[in-house]
């Protein structure tokens, strides 16, 4: 695989606590990238921050309800005042509540929307407005094969992978001029292969894709 050199840069990976959040939150740190860890739970972002500073990379907790705004805007602000800059920002964490439909209440809908979706739209919006001064940041967001194939409890998936079109239709000229300061990149992650839907089109060969899917999946524990 292609090296990447990530040194100097900073990364804010969402749900890095565990699962694929904390693999991406690693590989960044080996990369050269210092990390800010974030998810509810405090000792599963030690975990994860343990194994970066191994890496001999820095790594900031900070444990956040990423389903609400006021949190999202904590976590951002945090990640500047502790590194004064904000270089990538992945989209990672996740939630769902897996019954029947017909037994799917409103408490189980509005959360996982505002977990899965919601949060993506404002940490990408909090991420660009630091990012966009310094003309420079990466936002990725991570879907699911939910995003294409019916799957239960996956009603947001669909509507995150069509999020960064939505705003082109309504106002071009800002997308274009944020598209030339961040590179927002949707990931899917699949059973069987890692799919990418760019805004800017990317290359990266199935290969490369199937051999990090080789090392990370029967760890992840899961697919999508």
């Amino acid at each position: 695989m292609v090296p990447v050199d990530l040194q100097g840069k900073i990364a804010l990976v969402t749900g890095s606590g565990r699962g694929l959040g904390a693999y991406m939150a690693v590989g960044l740190a080996k990369a050269g990238a210092d990390i800010v860890v974030t998810s509810r739970t405090k000792a599963e972002c030690d975990r994860t921050a343990a194994q970066i500073r191994e890496l001999g990379r820095k790594a900031v907790v900070v444990t956040a309800d990423v389903s609400k705004l006021s949190e999202i805007t904590r976590v951002v602000d945090t990640a500047v005042g502790e590194f004064g800059k904000l270089d990538i920002l992945v989209n990672n964490a996740g939630t769902n509540r897996r019954v029947r439909a017909l037994d799917y209440c409103e408490d189980d809908y509005d959360l996982v929307m505002a977990t899965n979706l919601k949060a993506v739209y404002f940490f990408a919006q909090a991420a660009a407005r630091v990012m966009a001064p310094r003309k420079y940041g990466k936002i990725v967001n991570v879907a699911s094969v939910g995003g294409v194939l019916a799957e239960l409890g996956c009603q947001d998936k669909p509507t995150l992978v069509l999020l960064n079109k939505i705003d082109r239709a309504h106002d071009p000229a800002t997308v274009q001029k944020i598209e030339r300061i961040t590179l927002v990149n949707t990931l899917q992650q699949g059973a069987l292969n890692l799919h990418r839907q760019e805004i800017e089109r990317l290359t990266l060969e199935n290969r490369m894709q199937q051999a990090w899917l080789n090392e990370h999946q029967a760890n992840a524990g899961r697919h999508g």
